[in-house]
């Protein structure tokens, strides 16, 4: 009887205190940022667990899941003159920072109007603009691995004949 009663006691304990510790977000509002050295998701209404401090910075964190909503294309772009697009919105778009790890295997990359050139300094596209496509021209072969969001209705129209 004693054990049934311990048994009863310690299931009982482990329920109350499973109770008090749940964490619940109590809203749906929040939002994710991400640039080339920082990456953050955020939750309004989410319980603080820790608040780490720097001189530049403080943060605050919560309970959270990772925010892993995004798709990956991949391209294999080969040496010499080739055509290039997406099927994504790219998650990160400055072309300088898309291109920047290969160095000089990378030469230029062009649209009908505008280019981006490091050798010489010069980069007129700014942003990657999943609506366009782009003449790249490469040393080697390069893989470029996109993350993005999926283009919502990608739809062409075309004139008949």
């Amino acid at each position: 009887m004693k054990t049934i009663k311990l048994l009863i006691s310690i299931m009982a304990l482990a329920f109350i205190s499973s109770q008090a510790n749940a964490q619940q977000v109590i809203a749906s509002a929040g939002g994710y940022f991400q640039n080339e050295n920082l990456s953050l998701s955020f939750t309004l209404g989410e319980p603080v667990i820790e608040t780490l401090q720097s001189a530049e910075l403080i943060l605050t964190q919560g309970f959270q899941q990772p925010y892993n909503f995004y798709l990956q294309q991949i391209l294999n772009i080969p040496a010499g003159w080739s055509g290039v697009s997406t099927y994504l919105d790219p998650l990160n778009k400055g072309v300088e920072g898309m291109f920047s790890s290969f160095g000089n295997d990378f030469i230029i990359l062009s649209s009908m109007m505008d280019f981006y050139y490091p050798a010489a300094g010069v980069n007129t596209i700014g942003n990657w603009n999943f609506e366009n496509g782009y003449q790249i021209k490469t040393a080697n072969n390069l893989e470029l691995t996109i993350a993005g969001s999926k283009i919502g209705n990608p739809t062409l129209e075309m004139a008949e004949g």
